[in-house]
């Protein structure tokens, strides 16, 4: 006698799945039994819920309904199931040590164009049929033991509905039952295109004539072009600046103002200015009226200065600086306002927030009127919407006007954040229910499409470049006039040597050219010139430290592994310390480095490796990252090829971001410009691969001279 393997409950869950979704595929004769077609009158609603729930996020009492209803048809039309191999999963303990009227009828039935809902008196059962905007009826001839309520005939009703029959185990009337399928179709209508990843081709006016839209991006303009209050969540490195722009373009909603952290104000300019060529930018900076240094950014190869007056079609502004420019800016008139990295309006009280809501909403919280008419059309967009503490994202719910579809604060921290009093207060800091809730945010509120689904869009490697301001300018600015002294002494010197050929003849002017560069004192410039230019490269690294730590405490926030490249000790040593991070430099053993690598694959907590960009740039697999982060640049562009590609090489199953940390108006502008003309030569000095040729130092020597003579 042989005994069979039992399986285990996750096993279980999917072969019950797999049951049901048989069920609901067939045509059902909504039969009295269990012999029929599909599922039976009584089991209908139930089953066809359960059938569009992935299993992993069955609750446990949707686990033991789908036992109890499956089990039904045992003997019949799912007897192909391994039964013999099947446990019932646990039924879960009752709800109720505070139902305290758990004997009382629980149904819903339809009357006078209406759901209804009787329930006896249970916190949570009023919370879910409130929070979806559920009206309480009095009825006395019910008896005060009874409460009943209007459920509203919507999506967000149909899906409380669900959770009534599935949850607290409600009868429910079969028109209800009809009317909720149909509601429920239409849900999943909606949530499909919530992760649309294609749709038709939508004109963009303005766009520039080479860029392409991928098939996701034409959904997400469309998406948020349809919609005027909605959030934009896709995943980091999709082009969310690039979808609301052509949103902005399709909808003719300029002029639109950019609130945005200020690490990322110079790649939003820099973004408008690529896509729109025709439209006018203006970067805001300081207080209003305040005199600020001109702005600029590089444009395929070409310095764009920007405006900084606030009337352009394109208004850039952080969010720290927001508050200072509220009144200038509630006076004008926008056609769209873009709040980037919205994940930073987490905290209600903040003056960030504040401020964006004030602008947005037109609402003053403080005062308790209404002040300006506030801006129709608001696009939030975060590449990582805050679902482990819900309560974070009540601040963008009011500034969409969305809360209310919740339940108003009230409903949405009881459903969601397990509100309760802690002794001293309330406490929301909790979650529940997130399935639910993040099955509302798709219904019309937001667009999310990660890297992995739309994986065959995007390209296999792709660099961005984020031009930032840097924090110690002063000194740089110093330095970089110092180099340009000391070129323009160097100049003077060659042209008296230039000077002195023209007399020569043709032969002995090529012996004393062949002369002069094996001269000690011409190779001694050079190498001089390599010494001065990476001294100017190190106060540009350390003026970025901020900005770096900035962004990537950001892009933690997306769960993702990341590797930083840097050129000098003390700078990967400085991210190493402070993100206690490992790091990979020309000093590490070989074993310190297969260490640091293998903790960075396999350890889950390790998601940060900090490496020299020639120390750790060959020889090594970093494929449990997709992203990495050059806060310097080498000399050589097929040094940074083989840097990005330990993160994109055989294995990587994710499209692979290099991330390049330039600072504005310095070297870095210079050496990036260089290597993306001459990307497909390696650069190298005459020398080897350790100098810079004398090409290239003419080359960033008159981009010093240009800046230093603005």
């Amino acid at each position: 006698m042989t005994t069979s393997t039992k399986l285990d409950e996750m096993q279980v869950l999917e072969c019950l799945h797999q049951g049901l979704s048989y069920l609901a595929s067939v045509d059902s004769d909504m039969a009295s039994e269990e012999n029929g077609v599909g599922f039976s009158k009584s089991d209908g609603g139930i089953g066809h819920r359960l059938s569009r729930i992935v299993p992993d996020d069955w609750t446990p009492w949707q686990r033991w309904l789908a036992w109890t209803v499956a089990t039904k048809y045992k003997r019949t039309q799912v007897g192909f199931l391994p039964w013999d191999q099947m446990t019932a999963p646990a039924k879960p303990a009752p709800r109720a040590s505070s139902d305290l009227l758990s004997n009382t009828p629980r149904k819903v039935w339809f009357e006078d164009g209406k759901w209804l809902v009787q329930f006896g008196f249970f916190k949570p059962i009023k919370e879910l049929v409130k929070g979806a905007g559920g009206k309480w009826i009095q009825d006395k001839s019910k008896g005060f033991e009874l409460s009943v309520w209007s459920l509203p005939q919507s999506m967000s009703g149909a899906e409380a509905l669900c959770d009534l029959v599935t949850h607290f185990m409600f009868e429910v009337d079969d028109a209800v039952t009809a009317d909720a399928d149909r509601l429920l179709a239409r849900v999943d209508e909606v949530l499909a295109s919530s992760r649309a990843i294609a749709a038709e081709p939508i004109d963009v006016p303005g766009l520039w004539p080479g860029a392409v839209l991928r098939p996701f991006q034409h959904a997400g303009v469309r998406f948020l072009a349809d919609n005027g209050k909605v959030l934009l969540a896709d995943d980091m490195g999709t082009g969310k600046t690039l979808q609301a722009l052509a949103a902005a373009a399709v909808t003719g909603a300029w002029p639109v103002l950019v609130v945005c952290p200020a690490i990322v104000k110079l790649n939003w300019a820099r973004e408008a200015l690529t896509w729109f060529p025709e439209r006018t930018v203006s970067v805001l900076s300081g207080k209003p009226g305040a005199k600020s240094r001109a702005q600029s950014v590089r444009v395929r190869g070409e310095t764009k200065t920007l405006s900084s007056d606030g009337t352009s079609d394109v208004v850039i502004i952080n969010y720290d600086i927001l508050g200072a420019w509220i009144r200038v800016l509630s006076a004008l008139e926008w056609g769209a306002i873009v709040c980037d990295e919205a994940h930073y309006l987490k905290t209600g009280t903040a003056a960030r927030t504040k401020a964006v809501r004030l602008l947005a909403t037109g609402w003053d919280t403080s005062a308790k009127k209404r002040t300006s008419a506030g801006i129709e059309r608001r696009w939030l967009l975060t590449g990582t919407p805050i679902l482990n503490r819900p309560i974070e994202l009540v601040s963008a719910l009011t500034i969409l006007d969305r809360l209310r579809d919740f339940g108003g604060f009230k409903g949405f921290t009881s459903r969601y954040c397990q509100a309760s009093h802690n002794g001293f207060g309330m406490d929301y800091s909790g979650a529940s229910n997130l399935h639910e809730l993040n099955t509302k945010l798709r219904l019309g509120i937001m667009i999310r499409r990660t890297k992995s689904e739309v994986l065959t869009e995007l390209p296999g490697k792709s660099r961005v470049v984020l031009t930032v301001e840097l924090q110690n300018s002063r000194e740089y600015q110093k330095a970089e006039a110092d180099v340009s002294a000391w070129v323009g002494e160097t100049s003077a010197k060659e042209g008296k040597f230039l000077d002195g050929l023209v007399s020569l003849a043709p032969e002995a002017r090529a012996k004393a050219i062949a002369e002069r560069i094996r001269e000690r004192t011409a190779i001694a410039a050079r190498a001089e010139s390599l010494v001065r230019f990476t001294a100017l490269k190190q106060v540009s690294a350390m003026g970025k430290l901020k900005s770096a730590m900035t962004w990537i405490d950001d892009f933690m926030e997306t769960g993702r592994k990341l590797v930083v490249f840097a050129h000098h000790k003390e700078v990967v040593a400085h991210f190493a310390q402070a993100l206690g991070a490992p790091s990979i430099t020309g000093d590490t053993s070989a074993q310190e480095r297969e260490d640091a690598v293998m903790r960075f694959q396999t350890q889950p907590e390790c998601r940060i490796l900090v490496c020299n960009i020639r120390a750790g740039g060959v020889g090594i697999t970093l494929t449990a990252a997709s992203d990495v982060l050059f806060v310097e640049q080498d000399w050589n562009p097929g040094t940074h090829e083989q840097a990005e590609d330990r993160v994109y090489r055989m294995g990587q199953k994710e499209p692979c971001t290099a991330w390049y940390l330039l600072g504005q108006d310095t070297i870095d502008e210079d050496i990036y410009d260089l290597i993306e003309q001459k990307r497909e030569v390696v650069i190298a000095g005459t020398d080897g691969d350790e100098k810079i040729g004398a090409g290239i130092m003419a080359t960033l020597a008159a981009g010093i001279k240009k800046r230093i003579g603005k």
